[in-house]
């Protein structure tokens, strides 16, 4: 079940905030590139967001056709990918 395992792996990102920061970032690229692997590619973007990845970010969110997303944060964050 994916929603199941999305929520395991969201809850994998709080327990390295709250007991591995040095490792916290990596988890989180770890996560969000499986789940671009599975599709889940806005859940995957989010990730990204949360770690400063914001290419990657933006190409999920196109990936996943979260056009708006996409735009918002690229003309925000990363004008040079329009």
């Amino acid at each position: 079940d994916l929603d199941r395992l999305e929520e395991v792996w969201k809850n994998a990102t709080f327990l390295a905030m709250r007991h591995e920061r040095e490792r916290h970032d990596d988890i989180v690229a770890i996560i969000a590139k499986r789940l671009k692997i599975l599709g889940r590619f806005v859940a995957a973007a989010e990730y990204y967001e949360n770690i400063e990845a914001v290419r990657e970010a933006v190409n999920c969110y196109c990936d996943g056709e979260a056009w708006e997303k996409a735009r918002c944060l690229a003309e925000g964050r990363c004008p040079d990918m329009l």
